[in-house]
């Protein structure tokens, strides 16, 4: 009678787990004698290749950093023009389908108030983003911030570097009917006597003779950029404890240790207890645009004892930021002294024995994994077998032929598999079978549409009402077909174009001409 509760990982954990354990123990004393032999030469060599690790470990992880923060700079104004352009033509699209909604029934200064009203308390960039609009003659039609300006012929206004704006965007609109603008403006909040790069990207509105835009200081995208780097590297973790942390040039903390630290106490006179000025080291180790080391002692997170440590740190000037790691290299002075007093006692007598022993064991674990390795391939077997049938029919599989519970429970799974695949492919043709006689005999006319206005499939019930067979028609475009008349086909091509983009529309009149003449 065969054992349905037995399991490979019980089998192998009761049977291979014991003969493992011993044989790792006695390859590790093996291991640790003949270490100790060669301890005292290694263990210099071995504490410089560690701290030699160390450095290359913590110059990979800050490179790879401040390598990242590069690219996020370098990503600032293109990622601002991508941001203004997507939301002008977004704009766009709103004042084109009010637009196109309204033409016929109401007048053009309806329809610029309607257009206005809409993108007047739109707000985006965190609430700093807004819509303007101007027309062709300079002046403001649409300015949220400044709607005491709308209404006024702006031709003359400039910006802090006597730039004129408004005659600038409009040159650009005839040159190019889209583009950007780059203007210098004191920033809300900030000093007066300072301007700002902001950068307007425009776009022409031809029904209107408008032009809408909007725009965006190119310091408020590489602050938003800061923060979302901040917040992306502080949470980054290498090894055990490794993490990074940043400040500006002038001691100003940015983050640590997974916190972000800015607006607290400064570092710029952070100090080890060996009187180490650790911050006056990284402002030395940044002015080489590789970056450097720096030793010095400090404490570790859950020890209030100082220990020796290596930093690697970069600057990143355009940002005026320093980037660095750091590592505890007490470390391996408690690995060789772990291996030096675990190497004291004399284990050959013990060795010779364990060799011995670890022969005999290695036999018995081969032994049972062969066993135990028959016994999985007659599974395997048995499986392989069906799945080569089940591709070609329904088959079931007998757990009784099965000696393990596992594969047990998947022959139950496998055997319910292909009862529902047979019932699901009795309910798909009964389906199947349902659309087509639908399909085929429904006295309204049901056909399908390709994006290009193709016919894809038509009815036969096309063929009592307009008198072509669907044969005439599928594969053929409205125009093509010239069965719907000219004043009609606009309004059809509008309506599938809003059914393509979501909308359901419930009921719409045409007018066609049969294929022998007559007008329905």
């Amino acid at each position: 009678m065969k054992n349905k509760n037995a399991t490979i990982s019980g089998m192998f954990l009761r049977n291979m787990g014991f003969i493992a354990l011993v044989s790792v123990g006695l390859f590790c004393l093996i291991f640790i004698y003949d270490e100790y032999t060669e301890f005292s030469d290694q263990s210099t060599s071995l504490r410089e290749e560690y701290i030699a690790s160390q450095k290359d470990n913590l110059r990979d992880h800050v490179t790879e950093v401040a390598t990242y923060i590069q690219h996020m700079n370098n990503q600032t104004e293109e990622r601002l023009r991508t941001s203004i352009r997507e939301r002008v033509y977004e704009a766009l699209q709103i004042a084109e389908s009010i637009y196109q909604q309204n033409r016929a029934s109401k007048s053009l200064d309806e329809i610029r108030k309607m257009i206005k009203d809409i993108l007047r308390p739109i707000r985006f960039s965190n609430g700093r983003g807004y819509y303007f609009a101007v027309s062709m003659d300079g002046v403001e039609q649409l300015y949220p911030v400044r709607p005491e300006l709308e209404g006024k012929n702006l031709m003359d206004l400039q910006d802090s570097h006597g730039n004129f704006v408004i005659r600038d965007e409009i040159n650009m609109i005839k040159k190019s009917k889209e583009g950007f603008i780059t203007d210098f403006w004191p920033k809300p909040g900030k000093a007066p006597g300072i301007a700002y790069p902001k950068i307007s990207f425009v776009k022409y509105f031809k029904p209107l003779d408008w032009y809408f835009g909007t725009g965006e200081y190119l310091d408020d995208v590489k602050m938003q950029i800061q923060e979302e780097v901040l917040n992306y590297i502080k949470d980054i973790r290498f090894h055990e404890d490794g993490y990074f942390f940043a400040s500006t040039f002038y001691g100003e903390p940015l983050f640590s240790n997974g916190r972000i630290t800015k607006g607290t106490k400064s570092i710029s006179d952070l100090t080890d207890p060996n009187g180490v000025k650790i911050f006056a080291e990284y402002q030395k180790a940044v002015e080489n645009p590789d970056g450097g080391f720096i030793s010095y002692f400090w404490h570790k997170l859950n020890s209030p004892m100082p220990s020796p440590k290596i930093s690697f740190v970069v600057g990143i000037s355009d940002w005026e930021w320093i980037v660095g790691a750091g590592s505890y290299i007490d470390t391996i002075e408690a690995t060789i002294l772990k291996n030096k007093a675990a190497l004291k006692s004399d284990l050959i007598n013990d060795i010779l024995k364990s060799l011995l022993i670890l022969f005999v064991l290695l036999l018995l674990s081969l032994y049972w994994a062969r066993h135990v390795s028959n016994k999985i391939q007659d599974g395997i077997i048995t499986f392989s077998s069906f799945f080569k049938k089940a591709a070609m029919g329904s088959v079931t599989i007998n757990p009784d032929d099965l000696d393990f519970s596992e594969f047990v429970e998947i022959a139950a799974l496998a055997n319910k598999m292909i009862a529902d695949r047979t019932q699901a492919e009795a309910s798909l043709r009964e389906s199947e079978e349902k659309y087509r006689l639908l399909f085929m005999h429904s006295n309204d006319v049901i056909y399908s549409l390709d994006p290009e206005f193709k016919l894809l499939t038509v009815s036969p019930s096309v063929e009592k009402m307009l008198g072509y067979t669907p044969e005439e028609l599928i594969g053929r475009s409205l125009p093509d077909i010239n069965i719907l008349e000219s004043a009609y086909l606009e309004q059809a091509f509008l309506d599938t174009t809003r059914v393509l983009s979501g909308e359901t529309i419930v009921s719409s009149i045409y007018a066609f001409t049969t294929k022998d003449g007559t007008r329905k």
